[in-house]
């Protein structure tokens, strides 16, 4: 998996393929077809192996907590692997069900983790109830996602906390230091 990020990276994800992959990581072509017999299933190993939710749950004050997981998140979205999976995913989910399969995974773990962190922050009083995760999920990444993946630039801190005031001072009972 380390080899075939690698290629992605240096060469493009059109560089995925088993003898590139078996020149890079020392494996044997015929392992790499016994496992994934077709380039496509190279990538979605990839992408599978390197799945990490983008919003992983804590129980803390939910401004302090996005505005954490936010940043890291704007980081880990510009890096040149990041942004090539996507890429791939994005190009084949509209006509390859597995790709579709694995958008559907990644941006459900990532909706319930936000789901977990609202609730509890409902419970203790900082936000509406009623609150959307879908809906406010693409609210908070579709900003970072634009600025560091189709525009290549930071989104730096300040960008991140605005977009975070903008998006959750309406829904906001509690203020604290860290808002808006």
């Amino acid at each position: 998996m380390d080899a075939i990020a690698s290629l992605i990276v240096d060469e493009g994800a059109d560089s995925v393929t088993h003898q590139r992959v078996a020149e890079v990581s020392g494996v044997g072509r015929a392992t790499l077809y016994r496992h994934w017999p077709t380039p496509a299933d190279l990538l979605y190993a990839a992408l599978a192996d390197a799945e990490q939710p983008l919003l992983r749950p804590r129980d803390e004050p939910l401004v302090t907590w996005l505005r954490a997981e936010l940043r890291r998140a704007a980081g880990e979205m510009a890096a040149p692997t990041a942004v090539q999976f996507v890429a791939v995913l994005v190009g084949r989910a509209d006509h390859d069900a597995n790709a579709a399969e694995l958008r559907r995974r990644l941006i459900d773990q990532n909706v319930m983790n936000l789901a977990i962190v609202l609730a509890r922050a409902e419970a203790r009083g900082e936000v509406t109830s009623g609150l959307d995760p879908h809906d406010l999920y693409s609210k908070l990444l579709g900003p970072l996602f634009m600025r560091s993946v189709i525009e290549g630039r930071p989104a730096g801190a300040q960008f991140v906390d605005d977009v975070i005031d903008t998006v959750m001072g309406p829904w906001l009972l509690v203020a604290n230091s860290e808002t808006l």
